[in-house]
This record gives structure tokens, C-alpha cells and sequence, in this order.
């Protein structure tokens, strides 16, 4: 990559991507300063007889030019009961010499502004007869425009005279410009002069280390790195170039962490690196001393990555970021029911994965677990991975059933009459239907046979005084239980025997009453007969 940095009569003229020099602010910098100097308007120096000013910044600027005075109002007048004062500006290297004279002693103001800019820069000074001050850190080859003004004790100020209203500050020579280091991945310049506005590149920043001020640094293009990166200076007549070799920052590779095993990393290199490639080791997470191959990494494994960089070969002494690497094989698994009977069921199934495949063969770890449970108690009958003593993945559910079989006998059953030819038989069942339904069969030795959904049956009519098997079974649609039988005896029938003892009770009556009424009779016979 080529840049160019040129400075002609205050303007930039440069290469792609390059800024105006409008564009960007002067920087600052204290050691500019030789001398004692103040950046406000009320401060005061000692008098030297040369000095190097240091700008304001524009916040300082545009806060002396709009805070209102403490005390009364400053002018600017011309004082006729006084000497007028006057000044020269003289071009030096990196900047200005500006010399007062024709003056008392006394603070001045002294402003630059650059031509066609937007900055002006102030500075306060106390001078003494025929002192002077520097200015520098100013751009090269560019025209500014100067004021020095005379500030009495009130406050006013008086403008000195100059032959000269704008003055160009010196040509930039190769010796001006410095080749540093000073941050990875950049390519940096330090300069007495402000080329700040000149390294017009949008990756521009200043080096921010104490060491090393008055330090600009560009970050050249993905495409740049490995190859030569010129920039080019142009001042008026004066033009040299700058080349330096981008080296490759490890932090420019592009690493993507693999998702399948056997695993890799195929870092990719800016397109002008050419003849380089990592050697990989990697440490399990807990385990920083123990290094392994990507080939040997594990799945379902937190590892940690990091590549030492060859070139054709030979290691160059740079490694890689660290890179996280956990494989997840995502296991798909295929289940076979083979020969179920009554009580067993036999399955059979198929593990594969969509990044593990290549190395299924090899998982010494991975096993499976097997959990049946019937459909009614709400857990699945799953097939469950486990790689190195832990569940990986959901698994798979089975819905597999066995064969129908016999039914658990009825445990308890109870009956009870309610009436004396009524039998009401009801039980209570927890034993395994072992098959797709569920009945309840009640049969009484009379023949009369009943099917409920519910172990609750209810026998009327019956013969009174007589004895009866009950027998009740579980269905379960293929297959019934084992009956269950007890025998019960219905009672004698109170009904008649309390109709018999009525019909008694009355032909007793009768005949008491047939027997009262004949001794009425014989009784009023025997008196009328006398």
C-alpha cells in the first residue's frame, strides 16, 4: 500500500482515503513548551529571552473568545500617550520566531491563526524589551495569519504593528519525520511539526504512550499486511517516501472453531501471507498442563486452543489467539423392537451423528442407558447417551409394548346384603391388567353373569335362604384372571314370615271376637228363657 501525505501552501493533496486538512484538529502537546506558559488570558510569566509557546486547545480558545471579563469591557485602541509597540515573525524550523519591540513591558496576547482554518490558537506572555518566543508543533509549508495586542493593567488591549499580516512557516525536510514503534498492527510517525492533517487515513490515531508525543500512527489495510507500506511526503518543492514492511499481527488471522471431530482449524491469512500455517495444541478446560492434538480432543469437552505460526515451515515465534472448542456430536439414535413376549421386550438400536461420524467407532466412552417404564406412570421408556459418565443429548423415546398376558388375580373383594334376597360384591384392584383393557367380570352359580368397567356389582331377586358362589375376574381384553370366589347365603324371607304372623294375628282375632259375641248370645238366650 502507497500513502501520501503532502503539504502545499496549507493544503493536502494525498491518495485514497486520505482527508482535507480542515478536516482534523491540531493536537496538543506540553512539551512544546520551553518556558513557563499559560493557555489563560489572566496568568502571567517570567520574562525570558526565548521561549517555545504551546497552543491552546480549541475549547480553551473558544472559552477565552466568550467568557465575559471579570472587570470592565477590554478594547483594542491605539494609545497615542505611548510608544507603539511592533513585531516581526520569522519562519524556524517547525514553527514561528516572534519578536516584540517598541513596548513596555507588560502582557501580550499573541494569537496564530491558520489561513483559510477554522483554529486560532492564543497564547498569554509577559515580555520584557526585546524578547521573543517561539511557536512551533505548526503545520509546514502553510501560510498563518498572526496578532499580538498589548494588554494594559484594565484590561484593554493594544494591537501591535507588523509589516507582514500572513507568513508561511518553513519547508518539511526527510529529517523532520521520524520512523517509530509504537502500538502493534500500525505504522507510526513522530514529528516536531503537526502532520496531524496529513495522515489522512480513517484508521488514524495518536500513540498514546508519555515516551513518545507528538506521535501519529495509521493502521494500513487487511490487504496490506505482509508487504511494504509507503507513504509519501510533499511540501512545496520537498517530497520524499516512507517504507515499512506490515508485519503479520496474529490477531489478523481468522480462526473459526470446529464443529466436528476428527477436529480442525483452517485459519485463514491476509491474502498477501503467504508460506504460513499454525501448528495447534490444546489444553482441557482445568487442565492447563495437559496438551493435546486436535486429533485427540474428545467431544463434549471445553478446550482452549492456541497455534504456534510457521513460515515455510519454521516456527517464527508468534502464536495465535486462544480459541474455545467444544464439540457436540449431537447423537441421532434408531431403535429396533425385536421378539417381545409377555414380559420382556427386545430392542435394538442404531447411533449416528452429523459431526461425529468419522470417529463413532472410536468413542470408547460413549455407552447408552436403557429405562422402561410403564405408559400409565407418565415417564418415557427412553434410550439415553452417555459419554464419560454423563448424559449427552435428550435421547430417544421407545413406545414398545409386550404381549398381552394373564391378569393379577383380584386380591380383595368383599360382599355384603343390603336386603335379605340382595348381594352387592365390590373389590379392590392394584395388580397388572397386562393388556390393552380393563374389566371386571362377576359371575353368580344361579347362571346371571355381569361386565362393568368397575369392580361394583349388585344382585336382586334372589332365591331367599339359599347359598350362592360368587366369582369375579379381571379382563383385559385377551386374557382373565384367576377368579376370585366366595360363597354367600341369602337370608330366610322376613316379608312372609311377617305375613303369615299378620294373617295369624287376624284369625286370632276373629275367633276371640266369634267367641265374645256367642257368650253375648248364650248369655241373653238363658235370660229370656227363665
Amino acid at each position: 500500500m502507497t500513502s501520501q501525505f503532502s503539504v502545499m501552501s496549507g493544503k493536502t493533496v494525498g491518495s485514497r482515503g486520505f482527508l482535507s486538512e480542515g478536516d482534523l484538529q491540531h493536537a496538543l502537546y506540553p512539551a512544546d513548551i520551553t518556558s513557563p506558559t499559560s493557555i489563560s488570558n489572566t496568568t502571567t510569566f517570567p520574562a525570558n529571552t526565548s521561549s517555545i509557546l504551546q497552543p491552546t486547545s480549541l475549547t480553551d480558545r473558544t472559552q477565552n473568545q466568550t467568557s465575559p471579563p471579570v472587570t470592565k469591557e477590554k478594547t483594542t485602541t491605539k494609545d497615542s500617550t505611548r510608544p507603539e509597540c511592533s513585531y516581526t515573525v520569522t519562519p524556524i524550523k517547525f514553527g514561528f520566531k516572534i519578536t516584540v519591540m517598541n513596548f513596555i513591558t507588560g502582557n501580550y496576547n499573541i494569537s496564530i491563526s491558520e489561513v483559510n482554518g477554522s483554529e486560532t490558537k492564543t497564547y498569554t506572555e509577559f515580555l520584557d524589551e526585546n524578547s521573543s518566543r517561539e511557536i512551533k508543533h505548526l503545520k509546514p509549508c502553510t501560510d498563518y495569519e498572526h496578532r499580538v495586542t498589548f494588554i494594559d493593567s484594565d484590561g484593554n488591549e493594544t494591537l501591535c504593528d507588523s509589516d507582514q499580516d500572513v507568513t508561511r512557516t518553513s519547508t518539511l525536510s526527510e529529517g523532520d519525520i521520524k520512523d517509530v514503534s509504537c502500538m502493534s498492527g500500525f505504522v507510526c510517525y513522530q514529528s516536531d511539526w503537526d502532520i496531524n492533517s496529513y495522515l489522512s487515513t480513517p484508521d488514524k490515531i495518536q500513540c498514546n504512550r508519555e515516551t513518545q508525543i507528538k506521535t501519529w500512527c495509521v493502521k494500513p489495510g487487511y490487504e496490506d499486511i505482509c508487504s511494504d507500506f509507503t507513504s509519501t511526503f510533499t511540501c512545496g518543492s520537498s517530497s520524499f517516501s516512507r517504507t515499512t514492511f506490515i508485519s503479520l499481527d496474529p490477531s489478523d488471522i481468522n480462526q473459526t472453531a470446529p464443529t466436528d471431530l476428527p477436529a480442525e482449524i483452517k485459519p485463514v491469512f491476509p491474502p498477501k501471507c503467504q508460506n504460513l500455517t499454525v501448528d495447534y495444541t490444546c489444553s482441557e478446560s482445568g487442565k492447563v498442563n495437559d496438551y493435546k492434538k486436535l486429533s485427540e480432543l474428545e467431544p463434549f469437552t471445553e478446550y482452549s486452543c492456541t497455534g504456534q505460526i510457521k513460515k515455510n515451515n519454521i516456527f517464527i515465534n508468534k502464536t495465535t489467539p486462544p480459541i474455545r472448542v467444544n464439540i457436540d456430536c449431537g447423537f441421532e439414535i434408531t431403535t429396533v423392537s425385536k421378539n417381545p413376549t409377555q414380559t420382556s421386550i427386545e430392542l435394538s438400536w442404531t447411533t449416528t451423528s452429523d459431526n461425529c461420524q468419522r470417529v463413532l467407532h472410536t468413542l470408547e466412552k460413549l455407552s447408552h442407558e436403557c429405562s422402561c417404564h410403564e405408559t400409565y406412570s407418565h415417564k418415557p421408556t427412553q434410550i439415553k447417551p452417555i459419554y464419560n459418565n454423563k448424559e449427552v443429548g435428550q435421547g430417544q423415546e421407545v413406545k414398545e409394548m409386550t404381549l398381552p398376558g394373564i391378569p393379577a388375580d383380584i386380591r380383595d373383594m368383599s360382599v355384603i346384603q343390603p336386603e335379605n334376597n340382595v348381594i352387592i360384591v365390590t373389590c379392590k384392584y392394584s395388580g397388572r391388567f397386562n393388556g390393552p383393557k380393563r374389566k371386571y367380570i362377576a359371575r353368580l352359580s344361579n347362571g346371571v353373569t355381569l361386565e362393568k368397567d368397575k369392580c361394583e356389582f349388585e344382585f336382586r331377586e334372589l332365591s331367599y335362604s339359599t347359598s350362592y358362589e360368587v366369582k369375579v375376574t379381571v379382563l383385559n381384553g385377551v386374557y382373565e384372571s384367576n377368579p376370585t370366589i366366595k360363597t354367600v347365603t341369602t337370608l330366610y324371607n322376613d316379608k312372609a314370615v311377617i305375613r303369615f304372623f299378620v294373617f295369624l294375628i287376624i284369625i286370632i282375632s276373629c275367633v276371640v271376637l266369634v267367641v265374645v259375641f256367642y257368650k253375648i248370645y248364650k248369655r241373653k238366650h238363658r235370660n229370656s228363657t227363665k
